[in-house]
């Protein structure tokens, strides 16, 4: 069951970063038209803006702070996906986004201004592919963005965890993501294992800034967590992920596309996962 678009709910993961969340997402969510009854901030305990957060909640009108158990990116994301009822719409946005942009041709890109009216209409369309997951492109540059098709791309492709929606399962393996960091491919991997694909906005893309504000991810996000979630993700998903060795300084790896299938049921593990646990002749 999918519940209608109109119906759809933020959540924003956040950690340190209560003065930027209010200076970019927040900002940019309400100057677009999206209301901030819609939107809750995911947040751990022991945050030292948790007070903040509380106050930024009450002033700004959100819907409220809900308490995630543990700290990190990944608690934050399962939260998440447990937080709202089954078939909910839910927007997931990181806390440093500055703008939403659409390629209107290879050397343009415009504002998507009207967001509120966007976000109803990917929902409505991967609905409409009887699809759960939907994203946008990672690359902010009009000349990889501009169209080259019909419509969004299916099968496998990588869904950005800037900015990305669902419609809520609690419980479901697509949201059953183990790596410290880098969870977004393990989703990407996940919603195409088991729903068979995901819509892939790729005319629009989002910025934000990536790596460069305190707080958030930075603070547990080391050389050694990312080479850790780069084997893990090439051994729980061999064949459709590999290590991207054109880039330098933290492990970065690359999805190989595939096409949309028919998915698996929700018993099938990984690929990776199931080879380890073949009993022995």
């Amino acid at each position: 069951m999918r519940k209608p678009a109109r119906t759809y709910e933020v959540a924003i993961p956040t950690y340190a970063r209560a003065d930027l969340l209010e200076r970019t997402t927040l900002h940019l969510l309400a100057s677009r038209g999206v209301a901030p009854e819609r939107i809750t901030l995911f947040v751990d305990a022991t945050d030292p803006d948790f007070g903040a957060y509380q106050d930024l909640a009450h002033t700004k009108g959100l819907a409220g702070v809900h308490t995630c158990r543990s700290r990190g990116i990944n608690a934050a994301r399962r939260a998440i996906a447990d937080y709202y009822p089954h078939g909910t719409p839910v927007v997931q946005c990181d806390d440093d986004i500055t703008d939403v942009l659409r390629a209107t041709g290879p050397k343009s890109l415009v504002p998507v201004t009207e967001l509120h009216t966007w976000l109803q209409l990917a929902f409505t369309t991967t609905a409409g592919a009887d699809l759960y997951c939907w994203g946008v492109n990672p690359v902010v540059n009009p000349y990889f963005m501009a169209p080259r098709q019909n419509g969004p791309s299916t099968g496998l492709k990588f869904l950005i965890g800037t900015f990305w929606g669902f419609f809520s399962r609690p419980g479901h393996p697509v949201h059953a993501t183990t790596v410290e960091v880098k969870e977004d491919y393990d989703t990407s991997l996940r919603a195409w294992w088991y729903d068979g694909g995901a819509l892939r906005f790729d005319t629009v893309s989002v910025k934000a800034d990536h790596y460069r504000a305190a707080g958030g991810c930075q603070d547990y996000r080391t050389l050694a967590s990312s080479a850790t979630a780069t084997d893990q993700l090439l051994r729980t998903w061999p064949g459709l992920v590999r290590r991207n060795t054109r880039r330098a300084g933290h492990d970065e790896v690359l999805l190989v596309p595939k096409r949309r299938h028919r998915g698996h049921p929700t018993h099938v593990p990984p690929p990776g996962l199931a080879q380890q646990h073949v009993p022995a002749p």
